[in-house]
């Protein structure tokens, strides 16, 4: 815990990864997984991780509250991704229009 508040976030995903190896069924090291996974940007990997903790322990308010978090987070990222895909569409198809229409 003491790592995720020293902002030590890639040392923090190390713990909680070994004291999971060690402790599978401890709900506080897979939201710590969640908290660190989620300031690394690592969303999708944070939603694993508080979903697991959630599953161990369904009351834990702050594990509910990071996980609509980086469900949020992940939603955004996913959504900008087909935003610029879709960009590139346009811009590809804009292109062969212009290529086709050079040719005339």
């Amino acid at each position: 815990a003491a790592l995720c508040y020293l902002e030590r976030y890639e040392e923090a995903e190390m713990d909680s990864e070994r004291s999971l190896a060690l402790r599978p069924e401890y709900s506080k090291a897979h939201a710590r997984l969640g908290l660190s996974r989620f300031f690394l940007g690592d969303y999708e990997g944070s939603v694993e991780a508080y979903t697991a903790a959630l599953r161990l322990d369904p009351t834990n308010a702050a594990s509910r509250s990071y996980l609509a978090k980086a469900c949020k987070k992940l939603d955004e990222m996913r959504t900008s991704m087909v935003e610029v895909d879709g960009a590139d569409d346009i811009n590809d198809d804009s292109a062969v229009v212009k290529n086709n229409a050079a040719g005339l």
